[in-house]
């Protein structure tokens, strides 16, 4: 592969519905030979389909589920083994607006040696309405809040964000040997806004492009309420609290 290739590269986490995973890679348009596909948990199917469908791309097989801290971590460190600069995690139930793929290299090129990790603003499954623009959060409550959400419009000037969802973020490789992996015992929720932090501990701007931009397509491994969610969001929340706040 020629040494330019390895500039950035995709990390996308399966679980679930093949059919997402599909429709996310399609959208993505990047090269397969920079795309890491981590199978959270033996699917045979899935293996099949991401074999005809893209038969160049990288998969990852986990015997297991074992959660989306893991998944990622998994895909992360085999981007970091071979070598690429840049690394973008991407969740299955995304679909990525024209251009993603040019965008994203295009600011991770503008950030230099600057230490950046940056977002694009992710709208609805209708591509009508923001989910997530930028993220807030409170050291009295322990809170976590999606500025924008349900607006239609936001300021078109990139913003900087106290947290970034995992759902899609992009960093050098260098930021994971600064500040370390994911935390792999959340299993499931506030992975992201604990990592954020440590981010930003070790001395990185967190921003969303506006530029840049995914439709949220919903979850594909919990549904919003489920006791599952509920288990896991609260039990996490109360983790992140003593780790970071008490």
């Amino acid at each position: 592969m020629d040494i330019c290739d390895k500039f950035l590269c995709y990390v996308v986490l399966h679980y679930g519905d093949i059919n997402l995973t599909n429709n996310c890679l399609k959208s993505l348009k990047a090269p397969d030979e920079n795309v890491f596909v981590v199978v959270n948990g033996k699917d045979e199917e899935a293996e099949k389909i991401l074999s005809i469908e893209f038969p160049s791309l990288k998969k990852i097989v986990l015997e297991k589920n074992s959660g989306f801290a893991k998944g990622m971590n998994e895909g992360i460190k085999k981007a970091i083994e071979e070598r690429f600069d840049w690394i973008m995690i991407l969740n299955n139930d995304v679909e990525c607006y024209d251009s993603f793929y040019k965008t994203t290299k295009e600011i991770a090129e503008s950030c230099g040696e600057r230490k950046i990790v940056f977002s694009p603003v992710i709208y609805d499954k209708d591509g009508e309405k923001i989910w997530f623009s930028e993220g807030k959060f409170s050291k009295i409550t322990g809170r976590a809040k999606h500025l924008g959400f349900g607006k239609k419009e936001i300021p078109q000037e990139k913003r900087e964000s106290d947290y970034l969802t995992g759902c899609a973020m992009c960093f050098p490789s260098k930021a994971v040997k600064e500040a370390g992996m994911m935390d792999e015992e959340y299993f499931l929720y506030w992975e992201d806004v604990d990592w954020s932090l440590r981010l930003k501990k070790a001395g990185y701007g967190l921003f969303v492009y506006p530029e840049l931009k995914i439709k949220h397509i919903g979850s594909a491994s919990t549904q919003l309420e489920s006791k599952k969610y509920l288990y896991y969001y609260f039990r996490n929340h109360l983790r992140f609290i003593f780790k970071n706040i008490s």
